[in-house]
């Protein structure tokens, strides 16, 4: 039987918190931190650290400060992703090849209950420490742009040489080849790549 933390990062339906999920986010929070204090300019060091922390990683330019959660993250070469992005990547979060994401961006991969007894789970002080969540993979295909302060919720794919305007949420999967924009998120037009 799946653990909790598997049922997590494969996607579906989960209870947290249980200790696997608590020892892997507080060992990727160190890691983190140490990538995030790493300047720029070492770009040999934050390879390495980005090594450590995401599920795979081929070397790609990340401004940071970069925020997340368990490392969950697949991500091909030649990525760039500007400042401030933020991956609630309990499932997992895959980028393939040459994709550009603009500052200040935030991809969840899980959400809660809507039955508040089952998103709520209390510790011994009375605080919420948990409950039970439903994750789905995330995936971003080759050449995607995603302008900034753009939102992608779980279990949504963007397809290959897309553009997502700025300030868009993206609900539901974006075929390839076209402009989408809006909240929620819609295709606009077709774009005619060669």
């Amino acid at each position: 039987m799946a653990s909790n933390y598997q049922k997590m990062l494969d996607g579906g339906s989960y209870h947290a918190p249980e200790i696997e999920c608590i020892q892997r986010a507080s060992l990727i929070a160190e890691k983190l931190e140490s990538f995030n204090a790493t300047p720029l300019s070492d770009q040999a060091k934050r390879h390495g650290l980005l090594k450590e922390i995401f599920l795979s990683y081929a070397p790609s330019y990340i401004m940071g400060p970069l925020t997340l959660e368990y490392g969950h993250i697949e991500m091909a070469g030649g990525v760039f992703v500007n400042r401030d992005c933020m991956f609630i990547d309990n499932a997992r979060i895959t980028i393939q090849k040459n994709v550009m994401i603009g500052p200040r961006c935030l991809f969840l991969s899980t959400s809660h209950s809507l039955d508040p007894m089952q998103r709520s789970v209390f510790d011994h002080a009375g605080f919420t420490c948990g409950g039970y969540g439903i994750s789905a993979p995330i995936v971003i295909e080759e050449h995607v742009w995603i302008g900034g302060n753009v939102t992608v919720l779980p279990g949504v794919t963007i397809g290959s040489r897309t553009t997502i305007g700025a300030g868009s949420v993206v609900t539901k999967s974006i075929p390839s080849d076209v402009l989408a924009f809006g909240n929620p998120c819609r295709v606009q037009r077709s774009l005619n790549v060669a």
